[in-house]
């Protein structure tokens, strides 16, 4: 499938890992999608998050021809938002959409495969440190700089630098991170 090329928007300010933990973005199952009569754009989203069902507003209308066909699908919301009143009713919290800010018809922000209502998406900061300890030990002691990324839950050295500015390729440590 071919996808026409849009324009979008410039990346935002860096932020610190810290405010960004702040966010507290779950994945929760659209049980129902209602019309809210006096809103042209909003409809009221009913929201399973395992433990508790919330109300969220979301402005479907005029993005989809039918908001109802996001009916039982798993997305990502933020629910650590302030509850914010809207044309009478009041949202719980805010769903992810991609698109919208860029002109793109939006669809939604879904994990790859079914996981269970109220899954965090991860703690950045705690999958840094174990990433790093689990690659401490395997770098030479006089490595500096160390490059490392997270793949799913493996932590994959890209390389480091000895003492010289040489660089030395430290490969995967291949030991998954979470259960």
């Amino acid at each position: 499938m071919l996808l026409k090329t849009a324009k979008v928007a410039p990346v935002k300010p860096a932020i610190s890992i810290d405010l960004l933990n702040k966010i507290d973005v779950r994945v929760g199952t659209i049980e129902l999608v209602e019309d809210i009569p006096s809103s042209e754009k909003l409809v009221r989203l009913t929201v399973d998050f395992g433990d508790h069902k919330r109300r969220i507003l979301a402005g479907m209308k005029r993005e989809r021809s039918n908001p109802k066909e996001v009916q039982g699908k798993q997305a990502l919301f933020v629910v650590n938002l302030e509850p914010k009143r809207i044309t009478g009713e009041v949202s719980e919290a805010m769903l992810f959409d991609i698109g919208y800010a860029d002109g793109i018809k939006p669809v939604l922000a879904v994990p790859e495969r079914p996981v269970p209502n109220g899954a965090r998406a991860a703690d950045h900061s705690n999958i840094a440190k174990a990433c790093d300890g689990h690659l401490r030990r395997l770098r030479p002691r006089n490595a500096t700089n160390t490059q490392t990324i997270l793949i799913g839950n493996t932590c994959m050295a890209l390389g480091c630098l000895n003492q010289n500015g040489q660089s030395a390729l430290l490969g995967k440590r291949g030991q998954d991170l979470l259960p």
